[in-house]
């Protein structure tokens, strides 16, 4: 089962959850994390629907990520990893964090 680590959580308003309304957070994003809290990565990474490679959540080469996310990695001490995971909520809002062992460390 996956376990959710919030101590990387980015504070910085732009890349931060404060620009998410109440009604969102309670009704949308914590039940669908709510949802994986029973599922293990592995299982979240087999979930079939998404465009390239059939899954919706999958890690992400941080020399993919756009230059600003980049930049913002550098910003905050997180540029000693070499790749972040990314858990599709929805259409597309997602969730970024770092794999640790069966955790993940939500940053953005």
């Amino acid at each position: 089962m996956i376990v959710w680590m919030l101590g990387s959580l980015d504070k910085e308003e732009n890349w931060s959850f404060s620009g998410i309304s109440d009604p969102e957070w309670w009704d949308s994003i914590l039940p669908k994390l709510r949802g994986f809290e029973s599922m293990t990565l592995a299982t979240i990474m087999n979930a079939v629907g998404g465009k390239s490679k059939g899954t919706n959540s999958y890690p992400v080469k941080c020399e993919n990520l756009s230059k600003k996310a980049q930049k913002r990695l550098k910003e905050i001490g997180r540029n000693d990893v070499s790749e972040l995971f990314s858990l599709r909520l929805s259409g597309t809002i997602r969730i970024y964090g770092i794999r640790d062992g069966r955790a993940l460390k939500l940053l953005w």
